[in-house]
């Protein structure tokens, strides 16, 4: 990586600002250039103050711009490469699919091509096809994959079975809670770390809001323990988590050769909270029907007193949210 530098003096308002740029080399003889100009005030007098702004570039836009650049360059040869490499990156991961066995053995092989001419190198390979990784050296040691962000400590992991090809959740025990006293501030740390990013657990999380609700109710302060009734609700919950590790979920919600899609909505209502649910039906050109959770929305009842029939209909103004929502990403 070269770095180099210039210097822009205006006289006229006694400015001076510094520029930088910087210039990948690949393995090859050509080289992608990105500019990423830095402007520095470094001096600006005005009324005898003196004023230093700086504006920088972050390092993963220049990541994810370097990638984007490459897409565009070579669009014309690999159409499909380089759209998935447009659209399917997030930051270093690239989380993509296709329907065949060809016709995903040619993208892995346009991919690895693609980023090569950018010097970068494609790693940690997963498939629930083998034949896909089995001669990549650079393939993952397991099958199971971290959907959860590395830097943030979560109750509930959410990881994908490529082996099985299943969407999974993993109960991780935070011990500091375990030996804390169980307070409000401790109950709602622990909240705050399930981690549903699919909305598939929807009954579960409205539970936990609802626990939430409850303590607000008894108008305790942060740090004071909770009455021993409310602590056996929470311990039940806590305990009952567990349960989650046996729950499996397709990752491919359409069957294949899909002649038919339907989407079928649910919504319901009670004193306590409502919500609604979505499902994917997919007929193949067998007639067989395929149905897939897509995913779930649920909030707790507002803590002044509503009817039900006005809470039923918050509940299909929520299932038409979710419905615009699941027909936008399908």
């Amino acid at each position: 990586m070269q770095e180099r530098f210039c210097d822009l003096n205006d006289d006229s308002e006694q400015k001076n600002y510094r520029l930088s740029e910087f210039e990948i080399l690949n393995e090859s003889s050509s080289s992608i250039s990105i500019k990423r100009f830095t402007a520095r005030k470094r001096s600006c007098r005005s009324a005898g103050s003196s004023v230093q702004e700086q504006f920088q570039t972050s390092a993963p836009f220049l990541a994810t711009r370097v990638l984007s650049q490459i897409a565009h360059d070579e669009y014309h040869d690999h159409p499909l490469a380089a759209t998935v490499l447009d659209r399917d990156f997030y930051v270093d991961d690239l989380a993509s699919g296709a329907a065949t066995f060809q016709e995903a053995s040619v993208l892995c092989d346009d991919l690895i091509h693609q980023v090569k001419k950018g010097g970068f190198t494609l790693r940690k390979w997963a498939s629930d096809d083998p034949r896909l990784t089995r001669d990549l050296s650079e393939k993952s040691e397991t099958d199971l994959m971290s959907l959860n962000s590395s830097d943030t400590i979560k109750t509930l992991v959410l990881y994908w079975n490529s082996g099985e090809d299943k969407m999974i959740y993993k109960i991780a025990e935070n011990t500091d809670t375990l030996k804390s006293q169980i307070t409000k501030r401790a109950v709602l740390a622990e909240i705050s770390r399930l981690f549903d990013p699919l909305r598939l657990l929807g009954p579960t999380i409205i539970f936990a809001k609802m626990i939430i609700q409850a303590f607000l109710k008894l108008k305790l302060t942060w740090d004071e323990t909770i009455p021993l009734e409310a602590q056996s609700v929470w311990d039940e919950f806590r305990y009952q988590l567990s349960l989650l590790n046996t729950l499996k979920f397709d990752r491919c919600t359409v069957a294949l050769d899909t002649i038919e899609i339907q989407l079928h909505g649910f919504a319901d209502a009670s004193e306590n909270g409502y919500g609604a649910c979505i499902y994917l039906c997919s007929t193949d050109k067998y007639g067989k029907y395929h149905v897939a959770l897509v995913g779930t929305k649920s909030r707790v009842a507002p803590l002044q007193t509503v009817t039900l029939p006005r809470l039923e209909l918050f509940a299909a103004l929520l299932l038409s949210q979710l419905y615009s929502a699941v027909v936008q990403s399908l």
